[in-house]
């Protein structure tokens, strides 16, 4: 089990950790167990440090605290920050941190978890090992067949077609099968697929297809598996610094869960993905799920349990990403007693509402919540909201590196404030990136919300009329413009809001704050005002609906009254897993594949983003071969 703990093996004070993966020795004991102390604040890993202000007017902003505290006289260290102990709600030690240039309390996270997850996030991009001699003892072993041509030959081929090669050096021989070898019927790859991202039920594929679960899953597992390769290949070109120009980026989170396997516990799972989405372009860029399958619920509570690693504070654990069962009860217990806070009229009193309902967290990032009706999966091993954000983050800022500007439209959650800064800090001051928040009155009518584009429409028309023959985009920025002084001031961060005179059918009553608002930024009224004017969900939004219309595991629940409180999904699944692989599938499919019906220019995501020259055929990803690149 890939373990680390911070002030182990040469990780002390600010020294950065070599690997996220590098195993804890079995010969030494936690920091917790022996009574060492702990790193003032959690040290780098992986070049990755998030304990820092958070707020972009403080001049601390993007600058951790000093790892190492000197005080007295002729100390030559000056801290510009505040660091003190406390107990947590559920008894367990909790460090704080305060800025004093601002007074930002931003919550210390685990660089270390955040590297896991950003390794996990980003393992599809390291492709197939490409074949080589297999015998461990030959000096040519592990040197690819085809970057090393000279040195292998030719040795005809299987009974099933595959080509068979021959080591010139110890002049072993070995077989490279293809994307379907050993399939026994490759050609319902592509049905199969069509059917699971166009709502097919599971157990309507079974029935036509006349196969049983176990041909189903393993089936998926191959289309998954085809489209991580094949996504591995076009999205390394992102890390290339693809050139990108500008993007306008959504982002949010969508939850799922899935039904309970016996009757006697009638629990559901509940996960979530963040979705971040080119307005633009259409691309999607990632649906990350908050879950990892590769690690084991019982060995990991037996790994906690040796020294108590869950007594610690969360940001020093070896397993901080992980919920575990102590969490999980402290969950329940703070989500009973937490309040809940409405906005009852304008959309502007729903982001008040969400203000005071992460002010009432003990930690205003952390947006998961159990009760009593919910568990943690059986298998696999389901991970803390907040370090999968600042992951997901973490993997756009390496992606994204070829943009040449980003504009980020999130959903208000104090999470994604923080895992965005995280990430950005550096290009945010330098006005490379832009951050707001965006909030939209989704409870309307149809009624409704024609209302409301009807009144923006007789607004802008109006507006038309008494400025003469202007450029219909000036006359929407005078509009948006004309609002700036009448913003409002909410929240903690006392982030201004500013109501969008032009809203649309989709986003019929919305706001949105700027969140990177510098005084020595260059950006000017104008610039400003135009990004206002294109604030939107509609990237991360379009697809998030796409999931719930074409994946039928993951369709909205069915309740009843007799249910006490419970939720049945009629076609979910009931291993998480099957959640990240079918959302994978469809993240393909649409930005590689698919072209809406009413498209202006016909083309998928991936064109316009320029990852691809063409629409691509389902074929030309499930038979996707790595080793037969040019």
């Amino acid at each position: 089990m890939p373990k680390i703990f911070p002030g182990e093996d040469g990780a002390e004070g600010g020294e950065s950790t070599d690997s996220p993966e590098k195993p804890r020795s079995s010969s030494k004991k936690s920091a917790g167990a022996a009574g060492s102390s702990i790193p003032r604040i959690p040290p780098p890993v992986e070049g990755i440090q998030v304990n820092f202000c958070k707020a972009p007017t403080c001049s601390n902003f993007g600058v951790p605290p000093n790892p190492i505290s000197r005080r007295g006289p002729g100390s030559s260290s000056h801290d510009t920050y505040v660091l003190s102990g406390g107990i947590s709600k559920r008894g367990t030690p909790r460090t704080a941190i305060k800025c004093k240039l601002c007074g930002d309390t931003p919550p210390l996270k685990s660089n270390l978890a955040i590297a896991q997850e950003v390794a996990r996030l980003m393992a599809y991009l390291d492709g197939e090992p490409e074949p080589s001699c297999q015998n461990s003892a030959c000096a040519q072993f592990g040197l690819g067949v085809h970057s090393n041509r000279s040195r292998y030959m030719s040795h005809g081929r299987t009974a099933h077609g595959s080509p068979r090669f021959r080591c010139k050096e110890c002049g072993s021989t070995f077989a490279v099968g293809g994307p379907t070898t050993g399939q026994k019927k490759p050609h319902e790859n592509r049905e199969i697929f069509m059917e699971l991202v166009n709502k097919a039920p599971f157990r309507r594929i079974m029935e036509k297809r006349d196969i049983c679960a176990a041909t189903l899953y393993g089936k998926i597992d191959f289309l998954f598996a085809q489209c991580l390769l094949f996504l591995g290949d076009r999205e390394g070109k992102l890390l290339e610094r693809l050139p990108l120009g500008h993007l306008s980026i959504s982002v949010d989170r969508q939850d799922y869960y899935t039904n309970w396997t016996r009757r006697e516990d009638k629990r559901n799972i509940p996960l979530h993905s963040v979705v971040s989405a080119d307005n633009r372009t259409g691309y999607v860029f990632g649906a990350h799920l908050n879950f990892d399958p590769r690690f084991d619920p019982e060995e990991v509570e037996a790994d906690v349990r040796l020294d108590d690693d869950d007594l610690l504070p969360q940001e020093y654990r070896r397993n901080a990403r992980f919920w575990l069962k102590s969490d999980y009860d402290a969950s329940i217990a703070a989500t009973a007693a937490r309040k809940r806070y409405k906005g009852k009229k304008t959309v502007l009193d729903a982001a008040a509402a969400r203000y005071a309902t992460a002010a009432d967290r003990e930690d205003v990032e952390v947006s998961d919540e159990f009760d009593r009706e919910m568990q943690l999966p059986g298998t696999g091993m389901q991970v803390h909201g907040e370090y999968t954000l600042y992951a997901h983050f973490q993997v756009l800022k390496r992606s994204l590196a070829g943009a040449q500007s980003i504009t980020f439209y999130l959903d208000q959650d104090a999470g994604m404030r923080a895992a965005c800064f995280a990430a950005f800090h550096e290009e945010i001051q330098h006005d490379f990136v832009h951050a707001f928040f965006v909030t939209v009155k989704k409870e309307m009518t149809k009624g409704q919300k024609l209302a409301a584009f009807n009144e923006a429409q007789k607004r802008f028309a109006a507006a038309k009329a008494s400025m003469g023959l202007l450029d219909d985009e000036f006359i929407k920025i005078a509009l948006i413009k004309e609002q700036l002084p009448l913003m409002k001031e909410i929240g903690g961060y006392k982030d201004k809001w500013l109501l969008h005179p032009l809203p649309t059918m989709n986003e019929p009553e919305k706001a949105l704050a700027y969140l990177t608002a510098r005084p020595d930024s260059q950006v000017s009224e104008d610039q400003l005002a135009k990004m206002y004017l294109y604030g939107s969900m509609y990237g991360a939004d379009r697809f998030m609906e796409l999931i719930r219309r074409r994946l039928s595991p993951l369709e909205r629940a069915l309740s009843s009254s007799s249910a006490a409180g419970r939720m049945w999904y009629g076609y979910a699944p009931y291993n998480p897993r099957i959640i990240e692989k079918l959302l994978l599938l469809l993240r393909v499919y649409w930005n590689y594949c698919f072209v809406p019906k009413g498209s202006k220019d016909g083309k998928t995501p991936a064109e316009r983003l320029g990852l691809a020259k063409g629409k691509l055929r389902v074929e030309d990803i499930l038979y996707f071969d790595g080793n037969k690149k040019p």
